[in-house]
C-alpha cells in the first residue's frame, strides 16, 4: 500500500513556525501572566529574569540564564537575557552582563573599568549581528546574592556603538540560574 504524502516542505516549515510561535505565546503567558509581589522599581526581579529601563522604557527578558567559566585563576560569570521582537523576522533584543575577576566572584560592587574585577554590559537591539552590539563605556553592578546555582543583583550602564546615539540602562535587575 502506497500513501500519497502531498505535504510540501514549505507547509512543514509554516507549521513548525506556527508551533514555535504558539510555544512562545504560551511561555510568555506563563512567565508574565502571573502577578508578582516584586514591584520595587529596579530591584531584584523574579527568578529567571532580567529587567531594566532602556532609555527610560521598561524592558524585560523573555528568558534569562547565566553561565560560569573558570580559566586558570580567572572567573567569568555572564548573565544573559533576550526579548523576542518578531520571531518570523528573527528580531531579538539581547542583554549580557559579564563579570570577570582573577579570583572568585562574590557579592559586592563591580564597575566597568580597565582593572579587575570588572563588569561589562552589552546590548543588541533587534539583531544578533556582533557589529551591531552596544558596549558599556560606563557600567556599575552590585551582586547581592550568589551561590553555585544562582546569581542576583542590580546594574546600570551607558552603552555606545560607533555612529549611533548612546543607550542608557537604569534600574536593571537580574535573578538567574547559573550553569557551570
Amino acid at each position: 500500500m502506497v500513501m500519497n504524502c502531498s505535504i510540501k516542505y514549505s507547509q512543514i516549515i509554516y507549521i513548525m513556525k506556527q508551533s514555535i510561535l504558539i510555544l512562545f505565546i504560551i511561555s510568555g503567558l506563563l512567565l508574565f501572566g502571573c502577578s508578582s509581589d516584586n514591584d520595587n522599581g529596579g530591584g531584584i526581579p523574579a527568578s529567571g529574569s532580567i529587567t531594566m529601563k532602556l532609555d527610560g522604557s521598561d524592558w524585560q527578558a523573555s528568558g534569562a540564564n547565566g553561565i560560569r567559566q573558570n580559566v586558570g585563576s580567572n572567573t567569568q560569570i555572564s548573565v544573559g537575557g533576550s526579548f523576542v521582537r518578531n520571531l518570523q523576522a528573527n528580531e531579538f533584543d539581547t542583554v549580557t552582563i559579564s563579570f570577570l575577576s582573577t579570583s572568585d566572584i562574590t557579592t559586592g560592587d563591580y564597575t566597568g573599568q580597565d582593572s579587575l574585577p570588572y563588569v561589562q554590559v552589552t546590548f543588541n537591539m533587534g539583531t544578533m549581528d556582533p557589529q551591531d552590539t552596544f558596549v558599556s563605556k560606563i557600567a556599575d553592578a552590585t551582586i547581592t546574592s550568589i551561590s553555585d546555582t544562582n546569581i542576583q543583583g542590580t546594574f546600570s550602564a551607558t552603552l555606545e556603538l560607533q555612529g549611533e546615539s548612546d543607550i542608557v540602562i537604569t534600574d536593571g535587575g537580574f535573578n538567574v540560574n547559573i550553569m557551570n
